[in-house]
């Protein structure tokens, strides 16, 4: 049995916004042009994602779990507002406030001649785990997909569909370095500068329609 289309296009949608993060795209590519282990170190970086992707997807079915188990629908509605509130705090973010890029250092750092596996795994995991807005669209995903009334294989598929998604930033260019060695540098070049040229603005109406989505799913202001 297919999954509803409104889930289909929830995860999609979501998903979609989760991929447009410029700074795990810009050290991917860093990486990858570097005259020192590229596949290596981008293999470890895209490793140190997965502990994430676990992360969220155990606190999203475990949230799930609590919320079937309380039979409350105000506790729901209230983990509805909490959602909906972070999207809008998301949505507006970037444009109040202007952070520096942790990824500049990292980027330089990849230019070093030491291996250091290790090390570009622990990058993966911190670059991702503290990118909070891709973290909580993918969280947003996997909530909706546990929370949903699909069949166990369709919920399966979301999930690794929206896994994917997440991971695509730094899974792209290597499966773009592996089908074309020599061109994957410039065919990725002009990716990431539309991401950072507009992906803020594409993330911020994503977040903004699904803020206001579970803002009035929560029943506390409509």
């Amino acid at each position: 049995m297919a999954p509803a289309p409104d889930l289909l296009f929830t995860v999609t949608a979501l998903g979609i916004a989760s991929t447009l993060s410029p700074g795990i795209l810009a050290i991917a590519l860093a990486l990858l042009s570097g005259k020192h282990y590229p596949m290596k170190r981008s293999l470890a970086f895209l490793a140190g994602m997965l502990p994430t992707v676990l992360i969220i997807a155990a606190a999203g079915a475990g949230l799930f779990a609590f919320t079937s188990a309380s039979r409350d629908s105000q506790t729901s509605a209230y983990i509805d507002l909490a959602i909906g509130a972070l999207f809008l705090l998301f949505a507006i973010l970037p444009w109040v406030w202007k952070g520096k890029d942790a990824s500049a250092s990292q980027i330089k750092e990849a230019a070093a001649p030491s291996q250091h596996l290790g090390r570009w795994f622990l990058v993966g995991f911190v670059a991702t785990i503290t990118n909070f807005d891709a973290v909580l669209l993918y969280f947003t995903e996997v909530k909706e997909i546990a929370n949903s009334s699909a069949l166990f294989l369709s919920k399966l598929l979301l999930s690794a569909l929206g896994a994917l998604f997440f991971l695509l930033p730094a899974l792209l260019p290597i499966l773009v370095a592996i089908a074309y060695p020599k061109k994957a540098e410039k065919m990725l070049k002009p990716v990431r500068a539309l991401m950072e040229k507009y992906g803020n603005y594409l993330v911020s109406l994503i977040m903004l329609a699904f803020g206001a989505y579970f803002l009035y799913r929560s029943h506390f202001f409509f």
